[in-house]
């Protein structure tokens, strides 16, 4: 499922790493391969479907948007809580969110995980009826945090 327009974070990821290397942090005779961990953002990026990216995104950045249900179960199931917190995190690392205040949104991530976490364990399918995502298909490892 994960197209071209999967994810809105991406751009702000690359971003990132482009910054670091027009900043100096990155010599400039270093090799254009991109490093382990870009390759894994990346692969994170690649995971999140299109309209959960925005949602996701602007409930963590502004705090100004509501995850939905198929949304946090893409972020729960597939998604998962390393790259949640890894994608975070690069994305403060950014010129535009370092100004910004850091620990809000670091709080308004584990938020969303914790939010998104809860309703899909308390949701009742018996309740959904027959076009409504069934979220009995959690994958238990997401709650293995060590």
């Amino acid at each position: 499922m994960a197209t071209f327009n999967t994810f809105s974070l991406l751009p702000i990821v690359l971003t990132c790493f482009a910054m670091l290397v027009e900043t100096g942090i990155s010599s400039p005779d270093a090799p254009t391969q991109p490093s382990l961990f870009e390759k894994h953002l990346n692969n994170c990026a690649t995971k999140v479907y299109q309209p959960c990216g925005d949602e996701i995104f602007f409930s963590i950045v502004f705090g100004n948007q509501t995850v939905g249900k198929e949304c946090c179960l893409n972020l729960v199931n597939e998604v998962g809580k390393q790259c949640h917190d890894d994608m975070t995190k690069a994305i403060l690392t950014t010129e535009d969110f370092r100004k910004s205040k850091t620990s809000s949104i670091l709080k308004r991530s584990a938020k969303v995980w914790d939010s998104c976490v809860s309703s899909l364990l308390n949701n009742n399918p018996q309740a959904a009826g027959p076009n409504v995502f069934n979220f009995n298909s959690i994958d238990p490892n997401v709650f293995n945090f060590y």
